[in-house]
């Protein structure tokens, strides 16, 4: 049986701990709605509710919401800013039992205390100046559905109370109103803040704190999947190509290289913002470093050389690392001719590295590394 448990201290009059309270919930084991897709294979590149990646990070991640998607067991989403909190979020509401219900998003970081209140829980007529009709707040409009409470971080104390009582109740009262209101709602919240050092500075309840962290998941930010890189981008150009109305012949090895060298401190969203903004450069074209923005240009090599050949890509002189050569060989569909020659080293260095490290191609794990066979 797959559980989540979640633990939280009980506490006297006197402030001491005298006790601690178990809860354990059932999750299931009945994988991936099917409204929202399986997630992509080991090995394969995947586009699972707008979330792309074959790395094992992402593999991991992907299975975590299959586990979580089937309970009603509050979720916390942990990650630097860009990396895809809302899409795991959207994945985590299409593939539960709540997938035909509503799907709420508020940002709390975006709205001052009051105004976040009212926002929330809602509000009658005459509560506050400008309040000319009564508002069902955010809880209520995701009745039966989910509720995304992103940026929870910057919550202030006043309506972080409120919060705990919803919580814990799952009832509240609209702003100027004192009478209960019901609601069915599941609650996932999102952060780029440590919240434990928030709790420590007091600045967050701890109550509410283990309230909200029942199911903790880590997004692991764009640099720590390299390989991933170049799908996300590849797809990011052919949606734009569709949807956004710009022209493009796609990357050429230059700028492949550029986009895995840099370290991407923004995450998808600085990918993607990144490709528009080299894709009307290029006007069409394709993509070369010059077209990249200035951060990513300083990364590669541009122009020929002084024997009127290329000049070598970035990869050819960064550090050969697992990362690195992961995301070329990503970008070469793993061809390890032409990986090892972007990378700047031998084929055989290439294999030997790989067998070093324990990487086996997807689809082929016993025959693609013997350095004699030719099956590039």
């Amino acid at each position: 049986m797959l559980i989540v448990k979640n633990a939280v201290p009980l506490t006297g009059a006197d402030g001491e701990v005298k006790g601690a309270l178990e809860t354990f919930t059932e999750v299931g084991e009945e994988g991936f709605a099917p409204r929202c897709g399986l997630p992509p294979a080991a090995g394969q590149e995947g586009d699972f509710c707008g979330m792309i990646g074959r790395s094992a990070p992402m593999r991991e991640l992907f299975a975590t919401v299959g586990r979580v998607a089937h309970s009603n067991a509050t979720v916390m989403l942990l990650g630097e800013s860009g990396t895809g909190k809302e899409c795991v979020a959207t994945a985590i509401h299409r593939a539960s039992r709540r997938a035909a219900g509503p799907f709420v998003r508020v940002s709390c970081s975006a709205l001052n205390e009051n105004l976040l209140e009212s926002e929330l829980f809602g509000h009658v007529k005459g509560a506050f100046t400008g309040a000319v009709r009564d508002r069902r707040g955010r809880f209520q409009e995701a009745n039966g559905g989910t509720l995304l409470l992103d940026e929870i971080g910057d919550v202030s104390p006043a309506v972080q109370v409120k919060l705990l009582r919803v919580i814990e109740q799952r009832e509240l009262e609209r702003v100027g109103e004192s009478i209960p209101v019901r609601v069915d709602v599941r609650l996932i919240c999102a952060t780029h803040r440590d919240l434990k050092v928030l709790v420590q500075e007091g600045k967050f309840r701890a109550d509410l704190y283990f309230r909200l962290a029942v199911f903790p998941v880590r997004l692991p930010a764009l640099r720590e999947r390299a390989e991933d890189i170049i799908p996300i981008a590849e797809a990011h150009l052919a949606r734009l190509v569709r949807d956004g109305g710009v022209r493009s012949a796609g990357l050429s090895p230059g700028a492949v290289a550029a986009l895995g060298a840099y370290a991407w401190p923004g995450n998808v969203r600085e990918l993607q913002n990144a490709l528009e903004f080299a894709a009307l450069r290029a006007e069409g074209g394709l993509i070369e470093p010059a077209h990249l923005p200035e951060d990513l240009r300083a990364k590669a090599t541009e122009g020929p050389g002084d024997d009127g050949e290329p000049a070598a890509s970035v990869t050819a002189t960064a550090p050969f690392d697992r990362a690195r050569a992961l995301m070329v060989l990503g970008a070469c569909d793993w061809n390890r001719a032409e990986a090892a020659r972007r990378l700047g080293i031998s084929r055989m260095t290439l294999w030997k590295r790989l067998k070093a490290w324990g990487v086996t191609p997807p689809g082929q794990p016993s025959v693609a590394l013997r350095p004699g066979r030719r099956s590039d």
